[in-house]
């Protein structure tokens, strides 16, 4: 059920790369504002990570969210992980060293109230770098705000450089 509803969000993110490209990294204008707002769930989602903040980092996502990720294993092929929001949550709520996720150079394709967002990372656990990769995150507008609806993401430890990278903060 997991995949086929990632494989339908694939299908219908799509067609949004040939859509709304413009503004992202530009300063002032529409496009700016409107891909501010997309971004804004992905930021809080963030700190939330960093302060261990279950409720800030549940607020970041929709009803019924998905999270995969595509992983190297150790002596074997590259793994699929599916995972609820509300194991993550727990999982980044714990007291502990803060997850540090950073994020650089976001592509935001947007059409009515469904959003994409390409991204590459960086993940340390305190001031211990972890893994780097990227996200791609399908978010749907609902009430005026937007949500996180699913992630995917991979990770690598190599090819990890942020030289020439713009960081949004």
């Amino acid at each position: 059920m997991r995949i086929a509803v990632l494989a339908a969000l694939t299908i219908v993110a799509l067609p949004l790369a040939a859509q709304d490209h413009s503004g992202h990294g530009a300063a002032g204008g529409t496009d700016h504002a409107r891909h501010q707002e997309v971004l804004a769930p992905i930021k809080r989602l963030f700190d939330g990570m960093r302060a261990h903040d279950s409720t800030l980092i549940k607020s970041a996502f929709a009803p019924g969210a998905q999270m995969m990720t595509r992983a190297p294993r150790e002596g074997g092929p590259q793994a699929v992980t599916y995972s609820s929001v509300d194991g993550f949550v727990a999982a980044a709520s714990r007291p502990g060293e803060p997850w540090d996720e950073q994020i650089f150079d976001p592509v935001v394709s947007i059409d009515a109230n469904l959003a994409s967002v390409w991204v590459f990372y960086t993940f340390s656990l305190g001031e211990n770098f972890s893994h780097c990769g990227v996200d791609a995150i399908h978010l749907v507008k609902a009430d005026s705000a937007w949500l996180i609806a699913s992630i995917a993401d991979t990770r690598r430890t190599e090819n990890c450089s942020t030289e020439g990278r713009h960081r949004i903060q």
